[in-house]
């Protein structure tokens, strides 16, 4: 039985407690390891749809913001991607004329997922002192004195987001109900307020609960969305509860196409059908740990008759092996006539048969590869505890490809065992804020690997310092063995794999852009990074300055995550949280063509609660030598088949 599946003690168990009720509202706490969080949760269903939701709670002229109702609201930077706020909010009561308001200075991000539900993530940033003199924030505690007006406000950070639901069975458009939920996190509510204060219990106890009251005024923002959207359905509206399409009408039309202007990646448009997830549909959407049971009941449900017999047809090329055999997939002949390709295993496929087998054309055994016995593997810095493979028997099989049939039913079947293997991961510093780019050149693990063929994946993380992230892969053929593809791709023996990659070595670096995609994933972390992230493929060229460097040993995409201001606040997010979070990325050619589907995963892998402090430090004063592998000729298409 797997850990995650054993019972733990009611009060262990990571969810959602009963908080206080505020303004109709029922409040939650989140509770992890027994212990309450600064984690907050509040829902409400509106009589209205997603758009109108979305609408106006985003409308600069509504009654509320993102925070609740605000002193001041102001847009300091609005660029594509990104938009930072300024947010002056004020309690009310005895709280108001004790304590100077809150400003909070927020990044706000808008995308759409799969499943049609607009998620409004929004987390605190530092500015620079110019503008922090220039607001009139102070981070002196509560008080009169140091010379500070009273009305000045203290600096406070917050973090969260907003998810916007359809009812199951309508599209986006014709729900007559939404679920509208926020999560606030509260990192910082700053001066007496902030819980690392020494007079923090005091003065919140003799204020009559100072902290709540700010609480409940930024979580009153659900409350002030619904009477904006639920009045708007009359004849005569309230003048105050009025908003100006005009002015939101474009990021309303951007989200609603899928093209949300400020996602933190722009997936690439697979039209594949995702089912509905139940967590955006429960007062307790927030939670995925919580929320399993409910993503079993989804897959039970009964699909189509047209996706059915899709189902049927993939399952019948993707048969799972018996125990102890290869991957996850058995291999199977399309059925003559079908104009559907079979599903065979790569010459590129690693060499992980049971037996120590090597692959061959169309599953013959070859010989293996010649092994330099004379020099030891070279070894990775990075602890191997920090990663691991997934997509391999027993572990993890989170992720999706393109089936056979994508192009006619968009159809994703999961996906096997990934063509190359996971040899290791480095994390290295590079010493200040610039980038390294074909940081191969300096990686003994890459050079002096005794792989024929490595492939290269280096995140370029900014800092300080700038951290690269590279995760290489191997294969026990070199793909310039394929030789060359035939004049009729119907007809050739090669597997779509094969296409793929011989198209991504010999091509230009537009081509490769095109091909190359990431899956991410996080299997366990907070729920705003979870939503930041997403679970879609995305084409990383689009947003991304990417860079390939080829050589004969290996292909290296070095993508510079600092190009992105967008994926940049993405990225801190995960590096701040990185010791408490669990990554997978699963890296795959995209198939455009049916002689190049289905889709297989390129490499898989799980990053787990990595420390960054174990970076390795640059040493770029020279390359490295590069060991060239020498792989025994291919067997030919012709003695295969006599």
């Amino acid at each position: 039985m797997n850990i995650t599946d054993k019972a733990c003690p009611r009060g262990k168990q990571a969810r959602w407690v009963p908080y206080r009720h505020s303004n109709g509202l029922a409040i939650y706490q989140h509770q992890g390891d027994g212990r309450a969080t600064n984690e907050y949760m509040v829902s409400a269903v509106v009589r209205g749809s997603p758009t109108d939701v979305l609408r106006a709670l985003l409308d600069p002229c509504s009654s509320t913001t993102i925070l609740g109702p605000a002193l001041e609201a102001e847009v300091l930077e609005s660029t594509p991607g990104r938009q930072v706020l300024r947010i002056q909010l004020q309690a009310l009561g005895p709280t108001a004329a004790l304590f100077r308001p809150r400003e909070a200075v927020v990044q706000r991000l808008l995308k759409k997922d799969e499943d049609g539900v607009y998620v409004v993530l929004f987390s605190s940033i530092d500015t620079a002192d110019s503008s922090t003199q220039e607001f009139g924030v102070i981070e002196v505690p509560e008080g009169l004195g140091h010379g500070v007006r009273r009305t000045h406000p203290v600096r406070c950070r917050v973090s969260g987001g907003y998810t916007i639901s359809k009812r199951q069975g309508y599209r986006g458009v014709d729900s007559p109900e939404s679920l509208l939920t926020m999560i606030l996190q509260v990192q910082d509510m700053g001066g007496w307020l902030n819980p690392c204060h020494p007079l923090y219990r005091v003065v919140d106890w003799w204020s009559g609960g100072a902290y709540e009251s700010f609480l409940e005024r930024m979580l009153l923002g659900v409350m002030l969305v619904r009477d904006v959207v639920e009045k708007s359905r009359f004849v005569v509206a309230p003048q105050a509860f009025t908003f100006y399409e005009d002015e939101v009408a474009a990021a309303a039309a951007a989200t609603s196409t899928g093209q949300a202007e400020e996602a933190p990646f722009r997936a690439d448009t697979d039209g594949g059908r995702v089912s509905p997830s139940s967590l955006r549909t429960s007062t307790f959407v927030m939670r995925e740990a919580a929320s399993h049971f409910n993503q079993q009941q989804k897959q039970r449900q009964a699909v189509t008759a047209a996706e059915a017999a899709s189902v049927a047809a993939a399952k019948a090329r993707l048969t799972p092996f018996s125990a102890g055999s290869l991957g996850s997939y058995s291999i199977h002949s399309a059925q003559p006539g079908s104009g559907v390709r079979g599903l065979g295993i790569s010459r590129l496929a690693s060499q992980r048969m049971p037996g120590g087998l090597v692959l061959g054309s169309r599953g013959s055994a070859a010989a293996p590869a010649a092994v330099q016995e004379e020099e030891p593997e070279p070894m990775f810095q990075l602890p191997s505890k920090y990663y691991e493979e997934i997509h391999t028997p027993g572990r993890d099989y989170p992720f999706k490809v393109r089936g056979a049939t994508y192009l006619d039913d968009g159809l994703k079947v999961p996906a096997g065992q990934p063509m190359f293997e996971l040899l290791g991961m480095e994390v290295v510093d590079t010493g200040g804020s610039r980038t390294c780019p074909h940081i191969s050149r300096f990686l003994p693990c890459v050079r002096r690997s005794s792989k024929p063929f490595l492939f290269v994946f280096n995140m370029m993380v900014p800092g300080p310092p700038t951290l690269c992230c590279v995760m290489v892969f191997g294969s026990d053929t070199h793909p310039d063995d394929l030789g060359q593809p035939q004049d009729d791709p119907e007809d050739s023996d090669w597997q779509p794999f094969d296409f793929l990659m011989w198209r991504f070595i010999h091509g230009d670096d537009n081509e490769r852009c095109s091909l190359f995609k990431m899956i991410p994933r996080i299997a366990e972390g907070s729920w705003l990074i979870k939503q930041s992230v997403g679970t879609t493929p995305v084409i990383l060229a689009r947003k991304l300055a990417t860079q390939f460097f080829v050589t004969e040993k290996y292909v290296e995409v070095a993508v510079d995550v600092g190009s992105s201001s967008t994926a940049q606040y993405v990225t801190g997010m995960v590096r701040g949280g990185a010791k408490s979070l669990v990554l997978d990325l699963g890296l795959v050619l995209e198939g455009h063509n049916s002689w190049e589907l289905p889709e297989v995963l390129l490499g898989a892998m799980r990053v787990r609660r990595l420390d960054l402090h174990a970076a390795s430090r640059l040493d770029d004063s020279k390359e490295v030598p590069m060991r060239i592998t020498k792989t025994a000729a291919p067997t030919s298409s012709a003695e295969s088949r006599s």
